[in-house]
């Protein structure tokens, strides 16, 4: 059961940068971040991901501490 549930939060983990990457190709430079709506919407969504990331690599660790 823990290893199904690792493997879950694993691969949300691998879309969650897939998606990352995906949003950051029409990003050539910081300020493209900022300077437009789309930019902070592109920025949300990033940093969204970037959020689900941690959550999972923690609960992760609580599942199983020596992964």
């Amino acid at each position: 059961m823990s290893d199904e549930l690792i493997r879950e939060k694993i691969e949300l983990i691998i879309d969650s940068v897939d998606i990352v990457l995906k949003r950051m190709e029409r990003i050539n430079n910081p300020s493209d971040l900022i300077d437009s709506p789309e930019g902070i919407t592109i920025l949300d969504s990033i940093s969204m991901r970037l959020q689900i990331i941690g959550e999972q690599t923690k609960a992760i660790f609580k599942i199983n501490p020596l992964f």
